[in-house]
């Protein structure tokens, strides 16, 4: 009887990048992918969205980083609207371990 070894593969934080892209793009396309191709399990990139500090509001880095893609497009093409959608916001409140705030 062979010897069956459990290998556990390392993927580098740009895999882990492009397999969260790729997740939050289509869940149902990632898991056909995972069945071809060696991904990151979703825990592993969920682990990973959750390093991501975000808090309610707008986010500078966001506009920062619109900023700098705009600036690459020939002028003719740096015109743009920036749409809010709404969302329905119901009284809660929730404590964020990763964050140690009071969310809600």
């Amino acid at each position: 009887m062979a010897e069956e070894t459990c290998k556990s593969e390392i993927f580098t934080l740009d895999d882990r990048i492009l397999a969260l892209s790729i997740y939050k793009q289509s869940g149902k396309a990632y898991r056909l992918l995972a069945k071809v191709f060696s991904l990151p399990s979703r825990q592993t990139i969920m682990k990973l969205l959750q390093k991501i500090p975000f808090s309610p509001g707008l986010n500078q880095q966001l506009f920062d980083n619109l900023k700098h893609s705009v600036s690459k497009l020939p002028k003719s093409d740096r015109y743009c609207c920036l749409l809010f959608d709404e969302m329905a916001i119901q009284p809660s409140l929730h404590y964020s371990s990763n964050n140690d705030k009071i969310i809600g």
